[in-house]
């Protein structure tokens, strides 16, 4: 402790799920008392997911709110780098964290904003973080209508501001707070710059010491808004630009099957400047949205919270959410497509099922055709038999008979006019009575018989020869005829000449 006589608030520090911490204030050697109590966001609230946000309440009474912080951090830019997509398994690594370059400090009663600006260190400077604060806060008491009229000091372009400095030691952790000057040294012009004054100072991040002697050469009207103000930035300080990012701003670990990560995460410490940020303009700004609007500390009554800014501009949705948001959609749209894919392939082999099965059904149609024809075939085949031996049966030896004339030649053959001699005897002439007297029979034989004499059964054995059909008898010719009929009885009539 620098000296007993300065107020001192010991700030505790914050165990992991510790969602409050007490400020205690000490003065002249008195015991620490508490004074104020810091509350963090739920972390498992969906509101306090990828943000910093802490308040500032009265330790006694829990429902006064001095002021809070809402802090949200930049993002690194999707990796174009295939080995980094490789090493992720072909997941596009997920935006990291980096150091805020600014952030606001919400005051009530009266209502205004602190706007804190980050600048890193130099080769000539420090770590430092700059804001600065209205010169004249409260109205003026007037009963003047005109004076109603006016608008607040804090938020008039022509109250001039002081400016503030926290400044990190080259070595160590202790930051101090300097008074720079006013927004007006500018316009008088100086022999030599006034040196800074000391205003309070933060030792190891767990002691805050103000500097009451030198506050009284600060033309400051709010110093309990000033004193917030040193509380509120030294805690943001301490827990983000001092601290672990992902821990400070509740970002949840990827998990391992939706992408591996392996990019890693900038230290507080980055090589790389940051892009330079201009300075908070004096004139009067647009009061945004805080932590405490949004209900994220627990223990806040409802009834204390002041209903919702409404805004025009829909809120810009954060690179962590919208990277979680894709990844999701990814994962929703590649499960969809695996479904397709197997929904398809069992179609498909249903199809396949389907197609067997009509084929097998087709061949055992087919198998049990070909049987019932050939039982068929064989029904016939014995009826057949069965007539065939009852034919038989029914007409003994008649069957061999039947055979054999089967087996005769047609009529009309060769064979069927030579009658049923083996073979065709000539035909000779009749033998006439003269040559051979001998051989004549008589009357009563040849009338009995009907065959000539020396024709008998002696000489032909099976039996007299047919007479030849030669064609020139007349009971087989036709009569002439003459050509249209102009012959009559057989003569053709020559007509008579009528001269001769």
């Amino acid at each position: 402790m620098l000296d007993e006589a300065l107020p001192v608030y010991l700030l505790s520090e914050r165990k992991d799920k510790d969602l409050a911490t007490t400020l205690y204030h000490t003065q002249g050697g008195s015991e620490p008392q508490p004074t104020y109590t810091l509350r963090y966001a739920d972390p498992t609230t969906p509101a306090a997911r990828n943000c910093y946000a802490v308040a500032l309440f009265d330790s006694f009474n829990p429902e006064i709110l001095f002021g809070e912080v809402l802090v949200k951090p930049r993002w690194t830019q999707p990796t174009l780098s295939q080995d980094e997509v490789r090493k992720s398994n072909g997941v596009v690594p997920p935006p990291e964290p980096l150091i805020p370059l600014e952030f606001t400090i919400q005051l009530y009663d009266p209502d205004q904003q602190i706007y804190v600006t980050y600048k890193e260190s130099s080769i000539l400077g420090s770590t430092k973080w700059d804001f600065s604060m209205p010169q004249d806060t409260f109205r003026t008491p007037s009963t003047s209508m005109l004076d109603k009229g006016l608008s607040d000091p804090v938020i008039a372009s022509n109250t001039p501001r002081i400016n503030f400095s926290w400044k990190k030691e080259k070595l160590g952790r202790e930051l101090t707070c300097f008074y720079t000057g006013k927004s007006t040294d500018g316009l008088v012009k100086k022999r030599q710059k006034e040196p800074d004054v000391t205003c309070a100072m933060l030792k190891s991040l767990k002691q805050l010491t103000i500097y009451e002697p030198n506050l009284s050469r600060i033309d400051l009207e709010d110093p309990k808004g000033f004193e917030v103000v040193l509380l509120l930035s030294a805690a943001v300080v301490r827990d983000v630009y001092f601290g672990t990012l992902r821990q400070a701003f509740n970002i949840a670990d990827v998990p391992r099957k939706a992408s591996q990560s392996s990019t890693p995460r900038q230290s507080s410490q980055s090589s790389v400047h940051p892009p330079k940020v201009q300075a908070a303009p004096t004139g009067p700004r647009r009061t945004s949205q805080g932590a405490a609007v949004t209900g994220l500390y627990t223990g806040q009554p409802e009834s204390q919270s002041p209903p919702p800014i409404p805004s025009n501009h829909p809120a810009a949705a954060d690179p962590r959410i919208q990277w979680e948001i894709d990844q999701e959609t990814q994962r929703l749209r590649a499960l969809a497509e695996a479904e397709q894919r197997d929904a398809r392939r069992a179609e498909e082999q249903r199809r396949q099922q389907r197609e067997r099965e009509a084929e097998e059904e087709t061949r055992r149609l087919q198998k049990m055709v070909e049987q019932e024809a050939s039982r068929a075939r064989k029904q016939r085949q014995r009826e057949v038999e069965e007539e065939t031996e009852r034919l038989r049966r029914l007409y003994g030896g008649s069957g061999q008979a039947l055979d054999n004339r089967s087996a005769s030649p047609p009529p009309g053959s060769s064979a069927a006019s030579a009658g049923s001699y083996p073979y065709q005897m000539p035909c000779w002439p009749s033998p006439s009575p003269q040559q051979y007297p001998f051989a004549q029979p008589s009357s009563s034989q040849q009338t009995h018989s009907g065959v000539p004499p020396g024709y008998g059964p002696s000489v032909y054995p099976g039996g007299p020869p047919q007479p030849l059909n030669t064609g020139n008898t007349s009971s087989n010719s036709r009569p002439q005829r003459s050509f249209f009929n102009l012959r009559s009885d057989n003569k053709l009539n020559k007509k008579s000449s009528s001269v001769w």
